[in-house]
């Protein structure tokens, strides 16, 4: 079910009511001067433990609110391979970070190894200051 409303109030007070029931699925969004909220009854589902709880939903890109039980075939398995492929793009992205974490105390455990007994350093480039200067 969708309903438009042209003030933020009326919406609240249309989703405040929908909560106090327990029992619907709701989602909100604005568009430009008007939200939108749409909402479906909840169904439960049994899951292989025997356990009973309430159905999930989906949000299309559209924007419609469907119950997984509801969703068709091809499109849950559509949904299975974009979840799928962002967990193994956010995986990537890990690795690659730990990678630059890593690199990083790899240069910083160098770099204190280095300067060990190293006479060499920054004081070769440091210009030579005559006696007696004063700085202000």
């Amino acid at each position: 079910m969708k309903k438009e409303f042209e003030n933020f109030d009326d919406a609240e007070a249309f989703v405040l009511q929908l909560y106090g029931e327990d029992k619907w699925a709701i989602a909100a969004m604005q568009l430009e001067d008007k939200y939108i909220i749409q909402w479906v009854e909840r169904k439960t589902y049994t899951s292989h433990d025997g356990n009973v709880h309430p159905d999930e939903v989906w949000v299309t890109k559209d924007g419609d609110l469907l119950l997984i039980q509801d969703i068709e075939a091809e499109h849950a398995r559509n949904i299975i391979r974009m979840m799928l492929r962002q967990e193994r793009t956010m995986k990537e992205k890990l690795s690659s970070l730990m990678d630059s974490i890593s690199g990083i105390g790899d240069y910083l455990t160098s770099s204190d190894e280095n300067t060990d007994g190293d006479d060499s350093g920054p004081e070769e480039n440091t210009p030579e200051v005559p006696p007696n200067t004063v700085f202000h």
